[in-house]
Parts: C-alpha cells; structure tokens; sequence
C-alpha cells in the first residue's frame, strides 16, 4: 500500500510545520503548499534536517482554477489524499470601516472559498477509502477584535463551513474537524506551542467524531 498523504494548505512554520511533524510521525507524507515557493522550500528544508520526507506543490488558495490544479498534481503524483488540513488565513489589520470591499473579498478567497474549493476537491478523493478535512479555525470566530475585521468574518466563516461539511458528509467515511486556536501561537508557550495545536487535530483525525470543533 501506498503512503498515507496529508496535503497542507497555507503552510508556513507555525501550525502546519507542527502538524506536519506530528502526522509524519504517524508514518504520513506530508505535502505542503503556499504560493511562495522559496517558504515552501526552507519549510521542507527545515524538515528533512529533521529527518523528515516532505513535498510542496506551489498554489495561490485565493483561485479556484489554482486549487483544482494542485489536487489534479497531487493526485497525478501520488494517487491518493487521505487528510486535508486548509490552514490558510489572510490578516489585513484594519477595522470595518477602512476595509475596501476589494480587500474584504481578497480576504474572503483565502480565509473561506479558497476552504470550501478545497473541501470539494477532498471530497471527490475520499468518498470510496474515506479520510478527514481539518480546518485551522480562530477565536477572532467567537470574540471579534476590531482591527482584524475581515479575518474575524473568515474565521466565523470556517466555524460555519465545519458544521455544514459535518452534516453534508456525515453518511459518507469522511469526517471534518476545526481546532478554534483562542490565542497566538509561539513556540514554547506553555499553551499555544503548535506542537500541542497539532495534538489537537491528530485527536481529531484519529479518534474525533465528525464535526468536531476543539476550543482551544
């Protein structure tokens, strides 16, 4: 059999370089996409010194045509996706009102669609051997900060796209989960290490029930 594939979109050295690790760990080829190609490299660069087989495959997640190409390479190269983690977010700092509606919807091709692409291409991968859709959720979602407006509004979105996946597939063998991070992530803080984030969406893939959401 084949080696199990998390694809990782929106990776960067937080979150997704720890889930990375952990599902590696777990005996996962982690493949890892953004749109900046010397990030992605550095990102499998740091992981390999870690003893650590990875792959990239470069995408813009704010185009739809984007994203259906990288799982069309995905697939081509290794035939199979058993786990999606969408952890992609756009932070503009600005307040409702000096938010331009160009940069709200820039924001929301990232923060939500970019998401829900996604989510439907996994879905078309998974039905027959089942597999999971993780989405990185934010606590912006349940208590909005007015400086970060439009991420406030994609991450209520994520909340709501897990619930509506959750019963979509519910009768299906693929099971979706969000992890709410309530804080900023930093490694070697005692709470929001993303070593202990990506803990958290390894529960959810192992043994999580479909729709989970985990505060944290």
């Amino acid at each position: 059999m084949s080696r199990k594939i998390i694809l990782i979109l929106g990776a960067g050295k937080g979150i997704s370089y720890a889930v990375a690790k952990k599902f590696a760990s777990e005996g996962f080829l982690p493949v890892l996409s953004s749109r900046n190609d010397t990030k992605l490299t550095e990102l499998v660069a740091g992981l390999a010194a870690e003893g650590i087989e990875a792959d990239f495959i470069k995408c813009d997640l704010s185009s739809g045509l984007e994203i259906r190409d990288l799982f069309a390479s995905l697939i081509s190269k290794y035939g199979r996706l058993d786990v999606l983690l969408y952890n992609a977010a756009s932070m503009t700092k600005k307040s409702l009102w000096d938010l331009s509606e160009d940069t709200l919807i820039t924001d929301f091709k990232v923060n939500v669609i970019g998401a829900v692409t996604a989510a439907q291409e996994a879905k078309n991968l998974m039905l027959d051997e089942g597999g999971t859709i993780l989405l990185t959720g934010g606590g912006f979602s349940m208590y909005p900060q007015p400086d970060f407006a439009s991420l406030g509004i994609g991450k209520a979105g994520i909340k709501n796209l897990n619930h509506s996946l959750s019963k979509i597939l519910e009768k299906t063998k693929i099971k979706v989960g969000t992890v709410t991070v309530c804080g900023i992530v930093k490694k070697d803080d005692p709470r929001y290490d993303p070593d202990m984030i990506a803990e958290k969406f390894w529960e959810i893939h192992e043994s999580g029930k479909n729709g989970t959401d985990i505060i944290y």
